[in-house]
C-alpha cells in the first residue's frame, strides 16, 4: 500500500463523498446500524467471506453522481495503491480501496494481538528502574501519528480530517480551526483544494464553527484570493475571522489545521513545493494544539468580523448611513433593487401600502434620506457601481414582484404597472443624471461574486467598510448581518470587486446600453396596458 489507511477510514471517506448516512448504508445492506457504525469508528472489521464488502460496492457505485466524487474516488485509489489506473471502472476501484483497507487493518489487528501475548518481562522490569525519568512519564502519541509531505498531500490529509469530522455526529466541540500565514496556502484552484471548500461548508451546514487565523500584508491580490476561498463560508453565522496583530516569529511559516476531537496538523511551509506536516490524531495532542491556538487567539489577534444580531439591526443601518457619508467610491452587490433605485415618494406608498407600522416606516424614510443625501454629495466626485441580478428585474417585469428593503426585513411587494415604470424611469433618471453612477444587471450564467445559495447583500465603501446581510430564508429576515471595517481587508474587498467587474463583458456593463434596454422593458409594459 501507498499509505496505510484503515478499513474504517476507507469506508467513512467513500460515504461522506457521496454524502451517503450510515443509517442509510445499513438500511441498503441488510445489517444493524450499531455494525456500520463501528465499521467506520474503526471499532469492527467486516470478516473476509461475510461478503459485506460486495453489497457496500454495488450500492456505493449507484450513488456516484458527479465528476468531483469520482475525482475524490480516484484520490483515494491513488493514496491507497500508489498508482493510477483509467483501464480500471470506478466500481472496482471502490472495491479495491476496500479490500485493500480491510486487509491492512485485519493484518494490523493480528500483529497487535502477537505483540500483546510477547511482552518482554525484561523491558518493563527495566522502564521501572528509573520511575522519575521523564520518559516515563510523558504521554505516548497515537500510532496513526505521520509526518505528511507536499502540499497536495497536507491539503488531501486535512480533507481526511474533515470527512471524519463529518462522520462523528455525536462531537460537542465543533470548533475548526485554520490559518493563512503563508502567500501560497491557497493560490491553488485544483480539485483537491475545491473538495477543501466544499468540506468545510458541509461541515458549516452541520453547525461546525470555523475560526480563520490571517496574517495581512501588503499583498492585496493575496487577501482577495482569501476572500474568494472563503466566499460560500460568509452567509453560514459560523465563519469566525481573526487577524494576527503585530509579526509573532512564532507563526512565521507555519500553517495550522485543527479539527477539535479529530485530529490535527502542524504544518511547516517552506514553500509551495516543499512544506511538511506533522499529522496529530492523538485526543491528548490534539486538545494541547487546539488549547495553545485559542490562547493565541486571544492575545495576539483581533477580530475582522462584527456580527449583529437581529435586536442590532438598526445599528447596523445606522453604521452603514454614517459610512455612506464619507467620501469614496461605493460598490453595491445585491440580488434585488436597492431602495435608491426607488424614488422617495414610491417608497413612502410601498412602505405604507404594506401597513407597517408608523415608526418602522419613519425610521426607514429617515434612513434612506440620509442614504440619498449621502449619494448626491458623492456620487459627483467617486464612482458608484451598483451589481443586480437579471432575474430580479425579470421578475418585476413579469410577476409584478418587488423585494423591499427596511432597516428591520426585507417584504415582498405587489407592484402596480404605474409603479414599476415610476422605478424604471427614475433608474434612467439617475443613470443619465450622474455620469458616476453604474448598474450593471448580472445574468444568471454568470459566477457570483458571492456565493449563489443564499440571498446576499454586500455594499463595499472605499476606505471604510463592508456591509453584508445573507437571507437563507424566505421569511425576510436576515439569518446573517456583519460589518468588516479593518482597513485591510476592506481594501481586499474593493480589489475582489474590481476585478470581478473587469471581467465581466463590456456589453453588459455599458451605460448606453442598460439605458436602453430599460427602456425597451418600459414600452413593453406600456403595451401590456
Amino acid at each position: 500500500m501507498a499509505s496505510e489507511i484503515e478499513f474504517g477510514q476507507c469506508l467513512g471517506f467513500l460515504l461522506s463523498t457521496l454524502g451517503i448516512s450510515i443509517n442509510r448504508l445499513a438500511k441498503e445492506i441488510n445489517v444493524d446500524t450499531s455494525l456500520v457504525n463501528r465499521w467506520v469508528n474503526g471499532k469492527r472489521i467486516p470478516a473476509y467471506n461475510s461478503g459485506h464488502i460486495e453489497s457496500i460496492t454495488e450500492f456505493l457505485t449507484k450513488n456516484v453522481k458527479n465528476s468531483i466524487q469520482v475525482q475524490s474516488i480516484v484520490e483515494l485509489f491513488e493514496a491507497i495503491h500508489g498508482y493510477n489506473d483509467e483501464s480500471i471502472c470506478i466500481q472496482e476501484k471502490i472495491k479495491r480501496c476496500l479490500y485493500e483497507s480491510q486487509g491492512y487493518t485485519l493484518y494490523r489487528q493480528k500483529n497487535r494481538d502477537k505483540k500483546h501475548q510477547h511482552i518482554n518481562p525484561t523491558a518493563i522490569k527495566h522502564l521501572s528502574l528509573c520511575p522519575t525519568h521523564p520518559l516515563n512519564k510523558a504521554i505516548s502519541l497515537s500510532s496513526n501519528d505521520k509526518i505528511i509531505s507536499g502540499v497536495n498531500n497536507i491539503i488531501a490529509v486535512s480533507n481526511h480530517l474533515f470527512n471524519l469530522a463529518l462522520n462523528t455526529p455525536y462531537q460537542t466541540d465543533k470548533k475548526i480551526y485554520l490559518t493563512y500565514i503563508n502567500e501560497f496556502s491557497i493560490d491553488r484552484n485544483d480539485n483537491v483544494l475545491i473538495h477543501f471548500q466544499n468540506l468545510l461548508t458541509q461541515l458549516s451546514d452541520h453547525g461546525w464553527e470555523i475560526h480563520c487565523l490571517l496574517k495581512l500584508t501588503d499583498n492585496v491580490l493575496r487577501t482577495a484570493r482569501f476572500i474568494y476561498f472563503i466566499k460560500q463560508l460568509i452567509g453560514s453565522g459560523n465563519l469566525h475571522m481573526y487577524y494576527v496583530i503585530g509579526r509573532d516569529i512564532t507563526y512565521f511559516g507555519k500553517e495550522y489545521v485543527i479539527v477539535s476531537g479529530v485530529g490535527a496538523l502542524s504544518c511547516f511551509a517552506i514553500n509551495s513545493n516543499d512544506s511538511t506536516a506533522i499529522y496529530f490524531s492523538s485526543p491528548t495532542a490534539t486538545t494541547i494544539i487546539k488549547d495553545y491556538f485559542e490562547c493565541f487567539i486571544s492575545k495576539h489577534s483581533q477580530p475582522l468580523f462584527t456580527y449583529y444580531p437581529p435586536e442590532m439591526s438598526l445599528d447596523f443601518f445606522t453604521s452603514l448611513a454614517e459610512s455612506e457619508d464619507n467620501f469614496g467610491n461605493r460598490i453595491l452587490y445585491k440580488d434585488c433593487f436597492s431602495i435608491l433605485a426607488l424614488p422617495f415618494n414610491l417608497y413612502k406608498k410601498l412602505l405604507k401600502k404594506n401597513h407597517l407600522p408608523n415608526g418602522d416606516i419613519e425610521k426607514a424614510l429617515e434612513l434612506y434620506q440620509k442614504c440619498f443625501q449621502a449619494f448626491e454629495k458623492n456620487v459627483t466626485v467617486n464612482q458608484y457601481h451598483d451589481i443586480y441580478m437579471v432575474c430580479s428585474l425579470n421578475n418585476l417585469i413579469k410577476n409584478r414582484q418587488l423585494y423591499l428593503n427596511y432597516h428591520n426585513r426585507v417584504i415582498l411587494v405587489m407592484l402596480d404597472t404605474e409603479d414599476i415604470i415610476e422605478l424604471l424611469l427614475n433608474i434612467i433618471r439617475l443613470l443619465q443624471t450622474y455620469k458616476n453612477y453604474y448598474i450593471t444587471f448580472l445574468p444568471d450564467y454568470y459566477d457570483h461574486p458571492l456565493s449563489t445559495d443564499f440571498t446576499v447583500y454586500c455594499l463595499v465603501k472605499e476606505r471604510e467598510a463592508v456591509f453584508i446581510e445573507v437571507y437563507k430564508t424566505h421569511n425576510g429576515q436576515p439569518d446573517v448581518r456583519l460589518a468588516i471595517k479593518e482597513p485591510t481587508m476592506v481594501h481586499a474587498f474593493e480589489v475582489y470587486f474590481q476585478n470581478y467587474l473587469e471581467q465581466l463583458s463590456p456589453a453588459i456593463k455599458d451605460k448606453d446600453g442598460v439605458i436602453s434596454w430599460l427602456r425597451r422593458q418600459i414600452e413593453i409594459l406600456h403595451n401590456q396596458e
